[in-house]
C-alpha cells in the first residue's frame, strides 16, 4: 500500500462503551471502502475516524473485512467495506 496516497486514520473498537479503544493507523478511505497496511488490526463492528477537511470529523463503521496477503509485500492489504454511522 502506497504511504503517498495514506492519511492519518483513528480506528474505534467497542466504540461507546468502557472497553473503548482507539488505534492512529495510516490508511485511506475512498468513497465506502478503506485501505490498510495488512498488519492493521481492523475488525468487523470498528469504527473509523478521520478528518473532514470541510472541518470537523467523519466517522463510519466497518461491516466487512477482507485480508489480501499473497506473500508480496507491495499488494499484501486489508480492505473494508464502510457505513454511515
Amino acid at each position: 500500500m502506497s504511504l503517498l496516497t495514506s492519511q492519518n486514520l483513528t480506528i474505534v473498537a467497542d466504540a461507546g462503551t468502557s472497553a473503548e479503544s482507539r488505534t492512529d493507523v495510516l490508511g485511506r478511505v475512498d468513497g465506502r471502502a478503506g485501505y490498510f497496511p495488512v498488519d492493521t488490526p481492523v475488525n468487523v463492528g470498528n469504527v473509523i475516524e478521520w478528518p473532514d477537511p470541510r472541518g470537523g470529523t467523519l466517522r463510519m463503521k466497518v461491516t466487512k473485512v477482507t485480508v489480501y496477503d499473497s506473500g508480496s509485500s507491495a499488494v499484501n492489504h486489508v480492505k473494508v467495506v464502510l457505513r454511515d454511522l
